[in-house]
């Protein structure tokens, strides 16, 4: 069984925080382009920029976070 001890946790979560943070931004910057006025834009606007986002963004974060996931497994939980 794979154990991780907490600073390696922490540095997984983080990575995580970090993914979510990426796509949160990008998507916001998209969103607030123009002035939005009901919930209903707001969610209109959410579900097509959301289908915009370039998959690569994405993906990029999360190769970045597989390599350390990676290096954690190899590192036995420990720092690495």
């Amino acid at each position: 069984m794979l154990s991780i001890n907490s600073k390696s946790s922490t540095t997984f979560t983080t990575d995580v925080q970090n993914v979510r943070r990426l796509q949160r931004h990008k998507l916001q910057e998209r969103v607030y382009r123009e002035k939005i006025r009901t919930v209903e834009e707001l969610q209109q606007c959410i579900t097509e920029e959301w289908e915009h986002l370039d998959q690569r963004v994405i993906d990029n974060a999360v190769k970045q976070w597989r390599k350390r996931l990676h290096a954690c497994v190899a590192a036995n939980g420990g720092h690495f």
